[in-house]
């Protein structure tokens, strides 16, 4: 995997690479129709686009590529492009995306920037019981995947509507109505899950990634242990040792692998045990791009879950 202080260098020389060409275009004529708008991931463009439905625009751009890792990637040309030209950028912020923040300055100047990771009163889950930054990856204590706790998306969707109408006024009602009915759907969705949760609050799983706290504090889940606590380093040998011991004496009924992770590891690690295999994608990457990505990446985990979790006859 790519580390950040890579990623960031990839960054940079993209940036100077472009900004010549950037510079000697000829300027933008001042903006008559509806925002261009940005998003930075699947189930981050999914909300925006549930938010200007109806609205006579281009889809939002995505900066990060369906099955690719937000936590190290490097853009290409064309969405450095994409960047420059956009009115509007919504992305979750440096939480998830440090390397994102010399191109979102060099080439996004001009364009309203939200960072929904920084949102007030967004619901975070409690810290590991060591408050270990490392358990995240390096992102301060904090699990960079907040979109997986609906009721954060139900408080970033006024935002995005708010933001959009700010920019493109003549369609400000139709943005909000749009973020009201997308709130109430959400809502909707939450109750089912859990109803579908509840009877798996107890039993014991692993993670290959530790990504998924924003659900599990959301819908009464918790996970004893990840293959991977960091988003940038492997698991040491005595890390996976304790996995095994865990995953033959710990009753652990499933381990829930992810697409971008080779499943290789996994399938030793629970090799001669009871455990199950199952896969959570937390980005959406084989889910029908679109507003109803969201949605039916929410379902596609809480099915997930359910499928690999359920006690079994007479448990």
């Amino acid at each position: 995997m790519t580390s950040p202080e890579t990623s960031m260098l990839r960054s940079f020389i993209l940036v100077a690479t472009l900004l010549p060409a950037l510079w000697a275009a000829p300027a933008q004529p001042a903006r008559a129709q509806a925002p261009r708008v940005v998003a930075d991931i699947s189930p981050v463009r999914s909300l925006v686009m549930q938010v200007t439905r109806g609205v006579e625009m281009p889809p939002p751009g995505l900066l990060i590529r369906p099955g690719i890792s937000p936590h190290d990637y490097a853009l290409r040309p064309s969405e450095a492009r994409m960047l420059a030209e956009a009115d509007l950028v919504f992305l979750v912020g440096h939480v998830l995306t440090p390397w994102l923040e010399p191109p979102l300055g060099a080439l996004a100047s001009r364009a309203y920037v939200i960072e929904l990771g920084e949102v007030p009163g967004l619901p975070l889950p409690p810290l590991p019981p060591d408050g270990a930054d490392s358990a995240q990856g390096g992102h301060g204590g904090v699990d960079p995947h907040l979109w997986l706790n609906p009721d954060v998306a139900r408080i970033w969707l006024p935002v995005i509507a708010d933001a959009l109408a700010e920019t493109d006024p003549p369609n400000s009602a139709l943005y909000r109505q749009n973020a009201e009915e997308a709130v109430a759907r959400i809502a909707l969705q939450e109750k089912a899950i859990e109803q579908r949760m509840r009877p798996l609050a107890k039993q014991p799983y692993v993670v290959f990634h530790d990504a998924y706290r924003h659900f599990e504090h959301r819908f009464g889940l918790s996970h004893v242990d990840a293959v991977q606590l960091s988003d940038a380093a492997r698991p040491g040998a005595a890390h996976v040792s304790g996995l095994r011991a865990a995953l033959e004496g710990a009753g652990v009924v499933c381990m829930f692998t992810e697409p971008q992770f080779s499943p290789r590891m996994a399938e030793r690690l629970v090799e001669g045990t009871p455990v199950r295999l199952a896969m959570i994608d937390p980005l959406g990457s084989t889910l029908a791009p679109g507003p109803g990505l969201y949605g039916a990446l929410i379902d596609a985990i809480a099915d997930s879950f359910e499928t690999c979790l359920a006690p079994e006859d007479g448990q």
